[in-house]
């Protein structure tokens, strides 16, 4: 006789579900994306356009969510982020390459709105709900741009263009044998973090993502707080919620924010309201001491 299965707690059948939704588009990324507000509702990364043979260089860094090489694709360099999980977690821990794939997606629409906007867009410029915050995300969208919701609201943010963002170049994958063949410097690291062994899978294909390489600054040209805190205020503001602990000195070396796992839309595990903080340079991390995953709310496809 069975014993009797427990029921699945909510947060834990969110997990399930959120880490289940699709986030590769395999069109290229070529032209300007879909800015419907349905996409942005289920936002999918297109794939990396290049067909160039990609050549690999050193490992520029590693963590949590996978690790990063300096690559070479017909004669232009980038920067490759290789994840470690190729398949979605059994536990509740988040899908990184699926968080990331929907970030860049719904990032490169918006940035592509405010670019082909013949008007600003206006946001609320200070959004502490759930509804205020989808709001905002859907006033990048055609439908939001045609309503201008905020339009006439008094203080309302305007933008015309958008803080500079590191440019991703869409996903693509790679084997782990390709990477463990190359020299000393370029193989991928292995190591344990949070409690959780973090390693390339022996033999198989790996999701990536192609990103602008950014090289560090040093000495006087490091990144001040007046470069960096736009485009916190513009993440914020568009509707993504900052990880509990991010590397803060990475900005400042590098002048961007770089890794865009450190953002959590509306729609993805681990977005509340209290979570949806205004992050200001100079805070070591956001304090969360009643932080909770649990969902604030749903939007339609309208």
């Amino acid at each position: 006789m069975h014993p009797e299965r427990r029921p699945e707690l909510p947060f834990f059948k969110r997990c399930r579900e959120e880490n289940n939704r699709p986030f590769l588009d395999e069109q290229p990324m070529v032209g300007s994306p879909d800015r419907s507000w349905h996409r942005f509702r289920h936002p999918l990364l297109r794939k990396c356009p290049f067909e160039a043979e990609m050549k690999f260089g050193r490992v520029l860094g590693y963590g949590m969510d996978g690790a990063v090489w300096k690559v070479s694709i017909g004669g232009r360099i980038f920067a490759l982020k290789v994840f470690w999980d190729n398949t979605v977690p059994e536990s509740d821990y988040y899908y990184a390459i699926q968080r990331e794939c929907h970030n860049g997606a719904l990032l490169q629409m918006i940035q592509s709105a405010v670019q082909e906007s013949d008007e600003p867009i206006y946001l609320h410029p200070n959004p502490k709900t759930w509804r205020e915050t989808v709001a905002n995300l859907q006033a990048f969208s055609d439908e939001g741009r045609q309503r201008q919701r905020f339009g006439d609201m008094a203080g309302a943010v305007q933008y015309n263009s958008t803080p500079r963002i590191r440019e991703c170049f869409g996903w693509t994958t790679v084997n782990e044998s390709q990477l463990s063949a190359l020299p000393r410097g370029g193989r991928p690291p292995c190591f344990t973090v949070r409690n959780q062994w973090r390693a390339l899978k022996e033999g198989q294909d790996h999701f990536a993502i192609v990103y602008e390489f950014i090289p560090e600054r040093a000495g006087d040209a490091l990144a001040t707080a007046a470069d960096i805190q736009p485009q916190l205020d513009f993440f914020w503001l568009a509707g993504f919620a900052f990880a509990p602990e991010m590397r803060t000195e990475e900005w400042h070396k590098f002048g961007l924010f770089m890794d865009m796992c450190d953002l959590k839309c509306p729609w993805a595990v681990g977005w509340s309201e209290l979570a949806h903080r205004r992050f200001i340079v100079g805070e070591d991390k956001i304090n969360y001491s009643n932080y909770s995953d649990e969902e604030d709310g749903e939007a339609d496809d309208s």
